[in-house]
């Protein structure tokens, strides 16, 4: 065969671009492929069942497989156990080769119980030099984390240390859970001085936590002089007193978060409920906050506040949540605090299903932006297949050049009327007139 005498270093070019399946059947194709190929099949590995911990476990203690040592190989590992019937004893194969994977620079523990032993997640925590990126997904199991036990088994699944990117996510907790998380949470960030990005999600389907009380004791202490990615998602209460009240109106523990990590430059936060403020909401209180802000995704009222503020300059893209827009009430141009210009806006997603709401939003952002490339929004309710009449006002070159481009010929207007035309009697099929 031709393609059996392909070049190694082609074929471990094109394994990089196959699926898991593909790189298994192509490593049989003969012995050289084999060894190119086994180093990238095995880079990532997702053990999903206790049958996968026997098999990886087995691969490692050999050593080697056709000369080729694959615990050198693995950089990647997820351990994503979901079996109806688990076997907790089974983690314990994998502890005596946890210290032969010396390259592995991501993590991801995401179990649906928290084991009673916790030696295998202290390994990875103490045995693997490289480790740069940790991923960790737990039940908060009701009542367990309560107790001394529960709180050492908390604190043991984040002792993991100088790790560059964190995330951590549990489903389904109990009211009060936040005051309980915050102090181990403090202490894998205190041990992480060098962290740049920060991921938390905690999701419940009946109840809210407040962010306030989770960053409550992230004091002067703690500095991460690296991050640059902090991302809050999930069943968040927002506080706006704590975001746009005047200095001298204590405590703001967000804010005052923010503002030693100048760094910033992408912002995540939801919300599921507001706690209102009733005074005059000053943007700039917040904003300053965020003076390198370049990415920032939140629920409406939050970004109505920052593009009046001295962010809106530096945002490249800007993701608008749906959380409590009220149309004659937000995103309104006459407010004290004026829309600033967005001029380094590329990208804006507007995630409402109301598409009247999204136009109210388009209304407002739309005229301050320069170099807009992309626009995010609901689908636009088409529901005029009676149409018989269509005028179109202002419609001139300025407005369609950004797509003449793609419709060649001489008369550029003419031939982008001509296709906006076909376009909307294929949409409004009964139309007769356009003007």
């Amino acid at each position: 065969m031709i393609l059996v005498n392909l070049p190694v270093e082609i074929v471990s070019q094109i394994g990089t671009y196959l699926s898991q399946h593909a790189l298994a059947s192509t490593s049989l194709v003969c012995k050289a492929w084999r060894l190119a190929i086994l180093p990238i099949l095995y880079s990532s590995v997702i053990i999903g069942k206790n049958s996968h911990v026997k098999q990886f476990s087995t691969v490692l203690s050999s050593g080697s497989v056709d000369s080729v040592q694959i615990s050198s190989c693995v950089k990647k590992l997820e351990i994503h156990l979901d079996d109806i019937d688990i076997d907790q004893s089974v983690l314990a194969l994998l502890e005596p080769w946890v210290s032969r994977l010396t390259q592995l620079s991501e993590f991801r523990w995401n179990l649906y119980y928290v084991p009673d032993n916790l030696q295998l997640i202290q390994l990875f925590q103490t045995e693997c030099p490289a480790l740069s990126s940790v991923y960790i997904s737990f039940p908060w199991e009701r009542d367990f984390f309560k107790s001394e036990s529960g709180q050492i088994q908390l604190s043991t699944l984040l002792g993991f240390k100088n790790i560059v990117n964190f995330e951590l996510q549990t489903d389904d907790f109990e009211p009060g859970f936040e005051a309980e998380c915050a102090q181990p949470l403090r202490a894998l960030l205190l041990n992480c001085p060098g962290l740049q990005s920060l991921t938390l999600y905690f999701h419940d389907d009946d109840l809210n936590y407040s962010l306030d009380t989770l960053v409550a004791p992230w004091d002067h202490e703690l500095t991460l002089p690296q991050l640059k990615k902090l991302h809050i998602r999930g069943a968040v209460e927002l506080n706006l007193k704590t975001l746009f009240s005047p200095p001298g109106e204590r405590p703001h523990a967000l804010r005052d978060f923010l503002s030693r990590h100048p760094q910033i430059e992408d912002l995540e936060l939801a919300c599921c409920s507001v706690e209102s403020y009733d005074e005059e909401t000053n943007p700039h209180h917040f904003s300053l906050a965020l003076p390198s802000l370049k990415y920032l995704k939140g629920p409406d009222l939050i970004c109505d506040q920052l593009i009046r503020s001295t962010v809106a300059s530096k945002l490249e893209t800007l993701n608008i949540g749906q959380c409590s827009f009220e149309a004659g009430v937000d995103f309104l141009p006459d407010k004290v605090f004026g829309v600033q210009p967005l001029s380094k806006l590329r990208r804006l997603e507007i995630e409402t299903d109301e598409f009247g709401d999204a136009l109210e939003i388009m209304k407002l952002i739309l005229p301050a932006t320069e170099v807009l490339e992309e626009l995010c929004i609901t689908t636009v309710p088409y529901r005029y297949a009676q149409l018989r009449k269509l005028t179109m006002y202002n419609f001139s070159t300025f407005f369609m050049k950004a797509t003449a481009s793609v419709l060649p010929g001489g008369d550029e207007e003419a031939s982008y009327e001509a296709e906006l035309k076909r376009k909307l009697r294929i949409l409004c099929p009964e139309l007769e007139t356009i003007n």
